[in-house]
């Protein structure tokens, strides 16, 4: 009973917090404190007006151990994190917090910060003037010329020394967009280090589409003007067409995607044809459908001339004629006018007998065929057959 009563009091004890660090369940409060901390000292630099409440907040949590934090004052701190990112803004608590944590950290050489305020724009600078010092490396060779580097044309050390150079152009221009990418962000103060790994994904991709439109797109280009009398020439050196490659991996994705449609249209035919075969088609169907529609239509008419000829009720009259105009009126615009129009034999107070109710009737549908002559001439001709 004692080993267990001792063993509850030694679980309920709580956790000293170790010097330099913050206990894991404090977690979430410490990333509050902070982005907090480096959203005022932003707003200060910058010459922001920062309220003297959420100033003060700041100042208390530097240094204190949230763990003891009471609810009025988390919800004091979390009341200051929201101003303070309204305040901020389009910069992110996280982007700030980011380089105030890098800023402040301890290093063995003290003008790695000189690179670059985050890791990422160091090593991607430290990657750039690799690439540079190879590329005059590699162009300090007789071997590399403006005329060598082809890859079905030069073999051996030659070509391995071409290929190389292009490849660091290739780099070069994929760093500088890389790096001019992520300094737009940095100056917003919307860098986020989720998306890190796409930047070396796109060095990756540059440096493959730099040496394939090199290699496998001509140097020379001619362009003739409409009357043919003009030319046009365009020399594009290797080591451009790399640089351009890199920089845009977008740029030959486009052209190999042209390439793949332009064989496809080889085999498929042309996209145009296709489209007006499928109109021509669709035109077809649509002048059967209303021929049939029409057909429909006079036979209906002529079984209610036949009903009226042979003396049919009102009730028989007025459900032909519903039927009539749901066929010819769109759906929701039914016989509800007729109805109202048509007397009612079982009123007495109709002033009217059956044969003048029918004589009557029998005149409204003379006048019915109208719309379906509107119809019909609005509506194309039907094609003919054959």
């Amino acid at each position: 009973m004692k080993d267990t009563e001792a063993a509850s009091a030694t679980a309920a004890a709580p956790v000293a917090p170790s010097s330099g660090s913050r206990p894991r369940h404090n977690r979430l409060r410490s990333q509050l404190a902070d982005e907090v901390q480096a959203m005022a000292s932003h707003a200060l630099a910058t010459g922001m007006t920062v309220p003297p409440r959420v100033l003060r907040v700041a100042l208390q949590v530097d240094g204190t151990d949230l763990a003891v934090l009471n609810p009025a004052q988390l919800s004091e701190l979390m009341a200051a994190h929201e101003t303070l990112r309204q305040l901020v803004a389009p910069a992110t608590p996280r982007t700030l917090a980011l380089i105030a944590a890098d800023a402040a950290r301890e290093r063995r050489f003290d003008w790695l910060p000189s690179l670059g305020p985050v890791r990422l724009v160091r090593s991607l600078t430290a990657t750039g003037l690799l690439f540079l010092v190879a590329l005059i490396v590699l162009g300090l060779s007789e071997d590399v010329s403006r005329d060598s580097g082809g890859i079905l044309e030069d073999s051996g050390w030659t070509l391995l020394q071409n290929l190389l150079f292009m490849l660091c152009a290739a780099g070069l221009g994929a760093v500088f967009a890389a790096l001019f990418s992520v300094g737009r962000y940095l100056a917003d103060g919307t860098y986020d280090p989720n998306y890190e790994s796409s930047y070396w994904i796109n060095i990756v991709l540059g440096l493959i589409a730099g040496l394939l439109l090199a290699e496998l797109i001509p140097e020379t280009f001619d362009l003739h003007s409409v009357e043919g009398s003009e030319t046009a020439e365009f020399n594009f050196a290797r080591p451009v067409l790399a640089l351009v490659g890199g920089f845009s991996a977008t740029v030959v994705f486009r052209i190999l995607r042209k390439l793949v449609e332009a064989v496809e249209s080889v085999f498929r035919g042309n996209v145009q044809e296709t489209v007006a075969a499928q109109t021509e088609v669709a035109r077809y169907r649509l002048a059967a459908q209303q021929t049939e529609d029409r057909i429909r239509l006079s036979t209906r008419l002529a079984q209610l001339q036949q009903s009226l000829n042979a003396g049919a009720t009102n009730d028989e009259i007025a459900a032909t004629v519903d039927e009539l105009l749901e066929q010819v009126l769109p759906t929701g615009l039914g016989a509800t006018p007729l109805e109202a129009r048509a007397p009612d034999s079982s009123s007495p107070a109709g002033g009217t007998d059956a044969a003048d109710t029918a004589t009557a009737t029998s005149g409204d549908e003379e006048s019915e065929p109208v719309p379906d002559d509107t119809t019909a001439a609005e509506s194309p001709p039907m094609a003919p057959s054959g």
